[in-house]
């Protein structure tokens, strides 16, 4: 890891100390995830809404080919439980 001293606005290091602490993270693990999609985006790769519905799409393609199964259910706990 390299050591990186910014210059920012203070109302930009203040949104982002927030943002940091709504998703229970560093400020510097915020700044390196924002630089990386950015990073991505530059590359021409997939950006990180792009990344996201894809995996959604395929999350949603994997739950239909289960959709016909049937367990019986709802179970109570101790049905759950029966061994």
């Amino acid at each position: 890891m390299t050591t990186v001293t910014l210059q920012l606005d203070e109302s930009l290091l203040n949104e982002t100390k927030a943002e940091a602490e709504a998703r229970h993270s560093s400020l510097d693990a915020v700044v390196a995830d924002a630089l990386q999609r950015a990073s991505s985006q530059w590359k021409g790769e997939a950006s990180f809404e792009e990344s996201i519905e894809a995996r959604r799409s395929r999350l949603r393609s994997a739950i239909a080919k289960f959709s016909h199964f049937d367990t019986g259910g709802p179970y109570t706990r101790d049905e759950m439980n029966e061994r």
